[in-house]
């Protein structure tokens, strides 16, 4: 039973239970109870469902989405339109209005008494002509009121905003502007009538670009394009519609409408006025365009490094140790097939396997096709890919000779998932070139307050001798990057920012132009590259800083109206040329001060601004740009990896502790896009490094991977510095490990039987349900891929077996799970030494759970870091990842955090505590020694200990006993690049044997 169901199931069975009481008003959302229950639920008691609201609302405020009132909470119309599944059912919001919304039209969009109204209608017909909106809701009666969705909401504000304009404002653009937010809630699932402008999907042109075609009597001629998709000559092609005595356009383009400002309008007509380029002046215009066009009007400065070619649909391409077939996974061009023609490439149940784990793979990273034994396939229709999928499954496997070739649908979306296409280039040279790189000659260190160690002196010296360097010869063959691998916690971000700002000093020094500076970082570690920057100078190196995210300064540098920049149409093909695509970003002389390609600027963003928003920044000419937490672009098959090898720059630093976090695809993926062709394609690479791995014997492999990790190390040579904590920081505190299972011939790890405990009662009795609903499925040839399936809900009993069965109260008994009983008495240990914890867990119910139990057993209110917490701070004042460390640390003696290893897993640095309590494992042991390493790093002045709960059963191997000894025999070489493996789901199974 999932938590939706758990809810309901809750729901149905507490009516007399007492629930927080709800009123909507103009602002949002009130929920309060008595002043007593509030002081009672303040202390953790009362009515457990009572509590469980309460903490739920309490977590909100935590991350800026609440404001606590007298006896209550008040969540704003703007979150409240956003609050989740969870949350609407705990809080009995859940109910849908089960009817659609239809738009009454009056006029045309050119006429000031065009009006617009939004009329609810029921199943059964019925207008509903009276109703109020109060704080996201739809109140219909008032017994009958919908909490909407955002785009529902933003629907009905629109036509409120517009309808409350004088008919003097409601011009042409701003009626169409309208009609666009209507169209964009159709698109994201309202059941909206636009009557006919269901049809004609409504673009704004948000820069004016330039297209160059050589006539057959050489001369040059020019068309005006825009970042909506059109082609040069549909654009061209509707010109006429353009008024002469008008200041403002609205161009109908196929089915769609473009809308020019006055701005815009007059960057078309000046492309116009200049149509034509003599032949004998075509080679000047190339030079220096801004001679013939005003560059004011026109973007004419923007361009792509030498590495990317255009814009491509996203193609996902299954890529790793099995693909031994030397498949040129960049080449894009192929003809996309429809899911039809898997009936002719799957031909075993090993087949479909597999294709169904790279269709896993490839749909949750976004893609709409898959590239799948040397054909491109569709799969943007995820309920066509499955029907396709389970008639082979029913039917059989056909010879592909069976299969008729399926003309692809033309009548697909026009806009499609669109990425940047990038080179594979081929070995170069350059390893000679950065042999002698290292700067020896004096740096400034005076600019900052911060002494830095001489391990980070040595690292300075290194990447800005490479960056120095970088400027030598241009084209392919140069030095363009470099790997810092230090391990974590040796002051990376230090390192870095101090590169940069010698690179500067060195760049004024001899003359050059101070290009602006880009970091690229996880989302929680925006506001520590704040301070840092802050820390590390006495007067801050840059023009300016940025902050390139919504809650910040995105909205400046945003084009207005703009959406992010992967969706791109495809009208006249699969790849589209600069002049095509759809710019998002102010970026160029167009812009002017509002540019955001500033020289001397700091540019912060995170990899899913990069990766939304990826064309822009490809056009900007960088200076140094910088990867924090670098393996975020390990995958060659993400939108962010291509949008970091496309970036045009002088140098670029990947930063990370971790090269390799599952193998050694991770680290030629960086390698190629720190210094393209170091390693070769990927073929090459393959073949060199990883296939000999895996065609060595089982128990040779782990030496041959000792071998080839040295290998590989040497052969990059100086462009990856690696250090380790035990090899550079003297004094560093002991760390310790203490695991619930016995481990032999493992020295550094110590039995503690305290983190032992043995499942019983219902806990047992769950445990052992699922085993034997697994032996018979097995027994029965039925199992199939039902293998993961129980071992998520073993993995959850073993935490607490409401995690899997809701059983009517949402606030479990703890003791249920011998596990919790165990972490309790570790807990209590650690609150003995007056000391501080950070316990680790993955799963949110459980955070949650644990938040509760922690309340009312140790009287201590822990916060809690996930996905959902705040990476930067906002207007809205939110508790930041950042600031609930720093309240966390801030209390004397014992306290206790909860965090998530995905969410708070990087960056963070936690030195006020000394204990770390892995709750729920991670799959990967590289992650978990990221986790851990938050309270092991430069600061730390108290041994850490690292406690690893076990929970056993009474008579087999349990899922953690297994996991454990998975994990913690896994290869760790600490002078190759091989890092450990993480545990596979074949591994796992082992509990059902």
């Amino acid at each position: 039973m999932n938590i939706f169901e758990t809810l309901s199931s809750i729901l149905k069975n507490t009516k007399e239970q007492k629930s927080f009481q709800i009123n909507a008003d103009s602002s949002g959302l009130n929920f309060f109870v008595s002043k007593d229950d509030f002081q009672n639920l303040q202390n953790a008691d009362g009515d457990n469902y009572l509590l469980y609201q309460f903490i739920h609302l309490q977590m909100l405020v935590e991350q800026g989405q609440a404001s606590s009132l007298p006896n209550g909470f008040s969540i704003s119309t703007e979150h409240a339109i956003r609050l989740g599944e969870e949350f609407r059912a705990l809080f009995k919001l859940d109910k849908q209005f089960d009817g659609i919304f239809s738009v009454s039209i009056s006029a045309e969009t050119f006429n000031n008494s065009f009006s617009l109204r939004v009329i609810p209608i029921r199943p059964d017909g019925r207008e509903i002509q009276n109703y109020r909106l109060k704080g996201g809701m739809l109140q219909v009666t008032a017994e009958e009121s919908y909490l909407l969705d955002e785009p529902t909401w933003s629907a009905f504000m629109a036509v409120h905003e517009h309808t409350a304009l004088p008919p003097d404002q409601r011009t042409e653009h701003v009626n169409l502007a309208t009609i666009q937010i209507l169209q964009h809630a159709k698109e994201h699932g309202v059941k909206i009538d636009l009557a006919h402008f269901n049809d004609f999907p409504i673009d704004k042109a948000n820069a004016v670009q330039v297209a160059a075609e050589v006539a057959e009597d050489g001369s040059l001629r020019l068309a005006p394009t825009f970042n909506t998709g059109h082609s040069a000559q549909e654009i061209a092609s509707r010109l006429g519609q353009i008024r002469d005595a008008s200041n403002v356009a609205s161009l109908r383009i196929g089915k769609s409408i473009v809308v020019l400002d006055e701005q815009r309008l007059r960057g078309v007509r000046e492309i116009i006025e200049h149509h034509t380029i003599p032949k004998h002046q075509v080679q000047e215009f190339f030079k220096s365009p801004q001679a013939f066009l005003d560059a004011s009007l026109v973007d004419l400065d923007t361009g792509f490094s030498l590495r990317v070619r255009g814009a491509v649909k996203f193609v996902h391409i299954p890529i790793g140790a099995t693909d031994s077939k030397g498949v040129d996974w960049f080449n894009l061009n192929n003809l996309v097939a429809p899911p039809e023609v898997l009936k002719g490439i799957i031909k075993s149940n090993e087949d479909l396997e597999q294709f169904r784990k790279s269709l896993e793979t490839a749909q949750g990273q976004g893609a709409d096709v898959i590239f799948f034994d040397g054909r491109n396939i569709d799969i943007s229709d995820a309920p066509e890919i499955e029907r396709v999928l389970q008639e082979i499954s029913n039917e059989g496997f056909a010879h592909a000779e069976e299969i008729e070739t399926v003309v692809p649908n033309e009548s697909a979306p026009e806009t499609e998932r669109a990425t940047i296409e990038v080179e594979q280039l081929a070995a170069c040279d350059v390893l000679s070139m950065a042999q002698n790189s290292w700067h020896s000659g004096e740096l400034d260190l005076s600019v900052s307050p911060r002494t830095p160690f001489s391990y980070q002196e040595h690292g300075i010296r290194w990447a800005l001798g490479l960056a120095k360097a970088s400027q030598q010869p241009q084209g392919n063959d140069r030095i363009q990057g470099a790997l810092l691998a230090d391990d974590m916690g040796l002051g990376k971000t230090f390192m870095t920012l101090m590169t940069i700002a010698q690179y500067g000093q060195w760049q004024k020094e001899t003359g050059k132009t101070i290009k602006p500076t880009l970091i690229v970082a996880p989302l929680s570690l925006i506001e520590t590259w704040e301070a840092e920057v802050e820390k590390s100078f006495h007067v801050s190196p840059f023009r300016d800083q940025v902050v390139l995210l919504g809650a910040r300064d995105l909205g400046k540098f945003k084009v207005d109206g703009a959406q992010r920049e992967t969706l791109q149409s495809f009208d006249q093909g699969d790849v589209l040329g600069e002049d095509a695509i759809r710019f998002a970003l102010k970026a160029g002389k167009d812009f002017g001060l509002h540019r955001l390609d500033m020289p001397g600027r700091l540019v912060l963003c995170t990899y899913q601004t990069l990766r939304d928003y990826q064309f822009s920044f490809s056009r900007i000419d960088w200076g140094i740009v910088a990867f924090d937490e670098a393996q975020n672009i390990k995958n060659p098959n993400t939108l962010q990896t291509r949008a970091a090898k496309a970036l045009k720059a002088d140098f670029k630093l990947l930063a990370t502790g971790t090269p390799v976090e599952n193998s050694l695809t991770d680290f030629w993926c960086l390698m190629d896009t720190a210094q393209p062709g170091l390693l070769g394609t990927w073929a090459t690479f393959r073949d060199t490094y990883i296939t000999p791995i895996n065609q060595a014997p089982e128990d040779e492999q782990d030496q041959v991977r000792l071998e080839i990790g040295k290998k590989l190390r040497d052969d990059v040579g100086p462009f990856m510095l690696r250090r380790l904590k035990s090899e550079e920081l003297d004094g560093l505190p002991k760390k310790r490990i203490f695991t619930g299972v016995i481990i032999e011939n493992k020295d550094d790890l110590q039995f503690d039987p305290l983190l032992s405990s043995t499942m019983q009662g219902n806990q047992l009795k769950s445990y052992d349900n699922i085993l034997k609903d697994f032996y018979v499925l097995k027994q029965s040839g039925q199992a199939g891929s039902k293998a993961l399936t129980a071992l998520a809900q073993l993995r959850a009993i073993s935490l607490h077996p409401a995690l899997t069965s809701g059983d009517g109260n949402p606030v479990q008994d703890p003791h249920e799970s011998a596990k919790i009983t165990c972490l309790f008495n570790t807990i209590q240990t650690i609150k003995n030494r007056n000391e501080k914890v950070i316990i680790f867990a993955i799963t949110k119910k459980l955070q949650s759970m644990l938040k509760i139990w922690i309340k009312k057993q140790f009287g201590i209110d822990a916060g809690i870091i996930n996905g959902d917490t705040k990476a930067v701070s906002s207007s809205s004042g939110a508790e930041t990842r950042k600031g609930l460390i720093e309240k966390f640390e801030a209390k004397e003696g014992f306290n206790v955090i909860i965090m998530s290893p995905v969410a708070a897993g990087v960056g963070l640095t936690v030195v006020g505590a000394n204990n770390v309590i892995h709750l729920e494992r991670h799959w990967n042991p590289a992650k978990e020694a990221q986790a851990t390493d938050r309270v092991y790093r430069i600061g730390a002045t108290r041994d850490v200990n690292i406690y690893i709960p076990a929970l056993h059963h009474p008579e087999h191997t349990s899922f953690d006993v297994l996991l454990n000894k998975l994990l913690m025999n896994k290869v760790a070489v600490s002078d190759a690049v091989v890092t450990p493996q993480a545990v596979t789901e074949m591994e796992m199974t082992r509990i059902f044997e």
